[in-house]
């Protein structure tokens, strides 16, 4: 059990439809849910609610922060990668990983550094540190990938918020 987690979702392209607000509200009789957002703090218990499904059910974004190491962001990406094959020497190591979907080109691009606990175990500034991240976030989601970036994908762009990943393999 951890000491301390919080789960956050955002929907940006658009609200959640009524029919998957009812099964957002399953994931937990807690969170305060909107067709926006979806937000709980947990304490001494932890979120057990579907994140993928959720994101492939209406939200675009989500947080997994907990005092005990856990740093997850997950992007849902409707159209899949711009380009799957540029992208693939950068995904499966180092924290980063994209769940495609079983259906259709979407996907869900997964952020999750290895952190040490013990380093920052009561310390919510990275917490604060992350929900600042969102309108970066948004912006980025809603700008179009520049040609030169799409052109030389990923070799010479790095979003700001795949910063914390390595290289990919030579």
């Amino acid at each position: 059990m951890s000491e301390f987690q919080w789960i956050e979702f955002r929907a940006i392209d658009g609200p959640v439809s009524p029919k998957n607000l009812e099964y957002m509200q399953a994931q937990s009789s807690r969170a305060e849910i909107t067709s926006r957002s979806f937000k709980i703090g947990y304490h001494y218990s932890e979120f057990h609610g579907n994140a993928v499904e959720m994101l492939r059910r209406g939200y675009d974004f989500h947080l997994n922060y907990s005092n005990y190491g856990i740093r997850k962001l997950m992007i849902r990406l409707p159209q899949g990668l711009p380009d799957p094959v540029a992208a693939t020497p950068y995904f499966g190591k180092n924290a980063l990983d994209y769940i495609k979907d079983k259906d259709g080109p979407g996907g869900i691009v997964s952020v999750q550094p290895f952190v040490e606990p013990e380093n920052d175990l009561h310390d919510l500034d990275g917490l604060v540190k992350l929900q600042n991240c969102w309108p970066t976030c948004v912006r980025l989601w809603q700008e179009p990938i520049s040609p030169t970036c799409r052109n030389n994908m990923p070799r010479n762009c790095n979003p700001p918020i795949l910063r914390c990943v390595n290289s990919p393999p030579a």
